[in-house]
């Protein structure tokens, strides 16, 4: 499912692919840090999450908000339950 909203009060445009981010739930990657050692990073963290449903939730319709929140429901374990505790 493909989202595109405007964000009020600025020029940007967004368009959120939800299925690439369900497809990231659980996987993690390796990536380098700052000692130079490599680890283990959720590929999508929660706090960059969370600011994406927020700004989905802020800039869109409740029509659109019922949608997303079916579709995060159906194909993930917990996003859907993240994105309605959000919407409250």
């Amino acid at each position: 499912m493909i989202i595109k909203f405007d964000v009020y009060g600025t020029s940007c445009h967004m368009t959120v692919n939800l299925e690439e981010i369900c497809k990231t739930e659980g996987k993690k990657v390796e990536v380098e840090n700052r000692a130079g050692k490599w680890v283990l990073k959720s590929e999508y963290p929660a706090q960059k999450r969370r600011k994406l449903f927020k700004l989905i939730i802020e800039n869109n319709y409740d029509e659109i908000l019922d949608d997303v929140e079916q579709y995060l429901t159906d194909n993930s374990k917990t996003f859907g339950q993240e994105f309605a505790e959000l919407r409250r």
